[in-house]
């Protein structure tokens, strides 16, 4: 078919759309990437309600709506979700780079629902601005340099986890 190639949320829609008139008879073009680019846009669409039974079953009975709304962006299978359950339920070790930013972090982070004012209180007592900033909080909290936002995804670690990964503690 000529049109585009998009996500569809259920097979009513697709079939709403269907004209056998669209399509040519050349062979059609299969491509892995693509559909994989295609799983990951619907994916990201999806509410809590639609993925609850099949996070269930895959034995993540931990994860609610708060924690799905928060990573679903940074998934493109659901299988994924295990990277940021392990990140904010388990023990992980923080990957320290800047010790002096991140246990002044530390000292500051009183509440996890003020992250810009902490953010702002962390900047200006280290000097530290930008990706100077920014990255070794993020690799500190979950030893990774892409994922959620971190005032996301702060909630999801919790204020005491946070504040011992902050300090190099394995938490």
């Amino acid at each position: 078919s000529s049109d585009a190639i998009e996500a569809r949320p259920d097979l009513a829609a697709l079939v709403a759309e269907f004209d056998l008139a669209k399509y040519s008879p050349s062979t059609a073009r299969f491509d892995d990437a693509e559909l994989g680019a295609i799983n990951a846009r619907l994916l990201q669409q999806l509410p809590f309600s639609d993925v609850a039974a099949r996070l269930k079953a895959l034995g993540f009975d931990g994860i609610d709506a708060a924690f799905w709304e928060a990573v679903r962006p940074n998934l493109k299978t659901i299988p994924e979700i295990s990277v940021w359950y392990t990140i904010a339920r388990t023990p992980l070790q923080p990957t320290i780079t800047d010790a002096e930013l991140t246990t002044k972090a530390a000292e500051l982070l009183t509440d996890l629902q003020h992250y810009t004012g902490w953010l702002e209180a962390v900047k200006t007592a280290t000097g530290r601005k930008g990706k100077a900033l920014f990255m070794p909080l993020r690799l500190a909290l979950t030893g990774m340099e892409h994922g959620p936002e971190l005032p996301v995804l702060l909630p999801l670690l919790g204020l005491e986890r946070a504040k011992a990964r902050l300090t190099g503690q394995a938490a």
